[in-house]
């Protein structure tokens, strides 16, 4: 004879492992930037088991591996509440003419919001250079609205350029997100290295 609580009790543990699977994987599902003619809207990333303080020391971290000039890119310190950095990323994206490339870096600006378990993550842009050694090296302005047509076509001239943004900001945001998810332990709360003494003298300020 069939045991009926056996059956239901194993439906149910399958049923609560289902439930824990579906909240985790939900819980690293990453979030894409896009570019569109709006701008970029901003992306909202659970990072369990961290508070906001936590979040923010991880990032200055992450800041302090990952830039070779962590102190002058950081641009906004708001302890435990919002970091910003502001960095030139090169080769984002290319246009072609016959017989030539125009490669361009592209000035971005990286802001960084904390919450307990969470963060926000935006983009902004400034300039972008032509860096083609035969031709005069020129900047200007990124424009969204117009890289796109009246119908909501891109322009073919700037066929490359949103792919090759989405592209900067998706790896960007996937390193940072990568860093603080990892089981690396935070640093002891008072030790203070030479990168945090020096990012306590920066004076924030916002840009563009």
């Amino acid at each position: 004879m069939i045991d009926r609580f056996h059956i239901n009790s194993r439906w149910q543990l399958l049923l609560v492992i289902f439930i824990l699977l579906s909240k985790i994987t939900s819980a690293q599902q990453i979030p894409q930037f896009e570019l569109t003619k709006n701008g970029v809207e901003p992306i909202v990333v659970i990072v369990d088991s961290l508070n906001a303080h936590q979040l923010y020391k991880k990032t200055l971290n992450w800041i302090q591996e990952n830039y070779k000039n962590p102190v002058e890119v950081l641009k906004v310190d708001n302890k435990n509440e919002q970091v910003r950095i502001e960095d030139i990323k090169n080769n984002v994206w290319f246009y072609r003419i016959p017989d030539t490339t125009f490669y361009y870096d592209v000035e971005y600006l990286l802001s960084v919001n904390f919450e307990d378990n969470k963060i926000s993550i935006s983009f902004d842009f400034g300039n972008t250079w032509n860096r083609s050694a035969q031709y005069v090296t020129h900047s200007y302005r990124i424009n969204y609205k117009k890289l796109w047509k009246q119908n909501g076509e891109v322009h073919p001239i700037y066929k490359e350029t949103k792919p090759g943004i989405d592209q900067m900001m998706n790896e960007l945001s996937l390193s940072l997100i990568s860093y603080l998810r990892d089981d690396k332990k935070d640093l002891e709360e008072e030790k203070q290295s030479d990168w945090l003494r020096l990012r306590n003298k920066i004076k924030a300020k916002v840009i563009y």
